[in-house]
């Protein structure tokens, strides 16, 4: 609801700015994903532990 209140109040901010929010949300993401799965390979852990703490992280 409260994500709804803030769309319905902001359309036209949202209209222009979308395209920039989308990049900053999916290098945010991606990020997470490269550096859970970086730190945990510093780490030693095997490639099983790697992918699900970087899915955990990048989510």
């Amino acid at each position: 609801m409260i994500v709804a209140a803030v769309v319905s109040a902001n359309p036209a901010k949202i209209l222009s700015t979308g395209l920039v929010v989308f990049a900053v949300v999916i290098l945010h993401n991606c990020g997470g994903y490269a550096l859970g799965y970086t730190i945990v390979k510093l780490l030693g852990l095997n490639l099983r532990q790697r992918k699900t703490i970087a899915i955990e992280v990048g989510m």
